[in-house]
């Protein structure tokens, strides 16, 4: 069984919610975990149909919400009734954040001109992820949570992108995507220096 670390600025109302309405959930563990696949579909859907009205976005922004509820409560809801797959769980949970990521970020491909700058959101974002992963697998540690932001403040970042789409167009979400990633690549050296300073500090302890 692996443990988290490090916190989020939301998560204590998170772990409020949790603890309040988990025993309310009508679905199972895993029928949570696989709504992510509806969420992503229903988000690419939403970019495609947003080249034609721009208000289909709000569909972007009821799935983020929705993916960001069934994301909370599938674990807790598991262990709540007794019937989580700690490894399955752990494995689709994380892989299937990665696809809706990867689906919102291509979602927004059909209203952006310069795709490589998405591509490059994608691949700093797949960054985290594996670095995440590889801490993990050297401390048995997992954290998910990076200089104050975790999952939830990630996806009020998707939500306030899609709004700014929404509301100024396209073209200043392409003016402000380079600084993003710029931003996001200044994190993530941040994250990998740190990460690689604990591990040598531990390996020099253990010699």
């Amino acid at each position: 069984m692996h443990t988290k670390s490090g916190r989020s600025f939301l998560g204590g109302p998170e772990k409020y919610l949790v603890k309040r309405f988990t025993k309310y959930v009508p679905l199972e563990t895993y029928h949570l975990t696989l709504l992510t696949l509806v969420w992503s579909a229903l988000v690419l859907v939403a970019g495609y149909l947003a080249q034609k009205n721009i208000d289909w976005l709000w569909l972007t922004v009821a799935a983020i919400v929705l993916q960001y509820i069934t994301d909370l409560f599938d674990g807790a809801v598991g262990r709540y009734r007794k019937t989580g797959l700690v490894k399955w769980g752990f494995y689709m949970d994380h892989y299937l954040d990665y696809v809706f990521l990867a689906c919102f970020v291509a979602s927004f491909g059909f209203l952006l001109p310069n795709i490589h700058m998405l591509a490059l959101t994608v691949i700093l974002a797949a960054g985290f992820m594996i670095s995440t992963f590889l801490d993990f697998g050297a401390t048995q540690e997992f954290s998910i949570y990076h200089f104050g932001f975790g999952p939830t403040e990630i996806r009020i970042v998707f939500i306030a992108a899609t709004i700014l789409v929404w509301w100024k167009g396209a073209v200043l979400l392409a003016q402000v995507l380079p600084w993003f990633n710029l931003f996001m690549a200044v994190l993530l050296v941040s994250l990998v220096y740190r990460t690689q300073k604990q591990l040598w500090k531990q390996d020099m302890r253990n010699r």
